[in-house]
């Protein structure tokens, strides 16, 4: 896990230096190796979110000047969004990319809760008929998406003002290179805290 958000937070902060909690160092722990350390420059923060027109100019600013060093979707090193693993192969598709995603977080939940056969059925359902229907066409017919980096796990409790410098600062990331709107589902959900 520590490896992924240092190089998360790397590949973000050569982009947007200006907002990210730029890693130091990530290791092993000497007497444990089950245990990972992750380091970072102090910042004094508060728990509070810049205003929603500001951010947004910057995740632009991200999505806009960043490229896959692949050209393809995915991220170098395994991410984790919490304890669940991102599947970050690379591969050409963002249909396949975000499918296997999904069926990995179903398939995680269901370790977590239990067994259901009917949402591994309704998630197979959903994979074919509505990824499919709303992903591929954005890859036929002449049409290309270019794999920007995205945070992974963007939402107001991984933002907050840095009391020095007035910037917001991003951090827990669990980053990979996908659709520049890929994000935007989560914002939705907490952009009512930025106003």
């Amino acid at each position: 896990m520590a490896e992924g958000e240092y190089e998360s937070q790397k590949a973000l902060a050569a982009i947007i230096p200006e907002i990210v909690d730029a890693p130091i160092a990530w290791g092993m722990l000497e007497d444990d190796r089950s245990k990972a350390f992750f380091m970072t420059c102090f910042r004094e923060l508060h728990d509070c979110q810049p205003p929603l027109s500001e951010f947004l100019a910057i995740l632009k600013k991200l999505h806009q000047t960043s490229a896959s060093p692949t050209g393809k979707f995915g991220f170098p090193v395994t991410t984790y969004n919490g304890p669940p693993k991102m599947v970050n192969d690379w591969t050409n598709s963002w249909e396949e990319c975000f499918a296997r995603q999904f069926r990995s977080d179903v398939s995680f939940l269901q370790s977590v809760y239990g067994e259901d056969a009917e949402l591994a059925d309704l998630t197979e359902a959903f994979i074919l008929k509505v990824v499919a229907r709303l992903l591929r066409p954005l890859q036929t017919g002449g049409r290309n998406i270019k794999p920007t980096l995205c945070h992974g796990d963007l939402w107001d409790g991984n933002v907050q003002m840095d009391v020095n410098t007035k910037q917001p600062i991003i951090f827990d990331s669990c980053a990979f290179y996908g659709h520049n709107e890929s994000q935007h589902a989560v914002e939705q959900l907490w952009s009512r805290a930025f106003d």
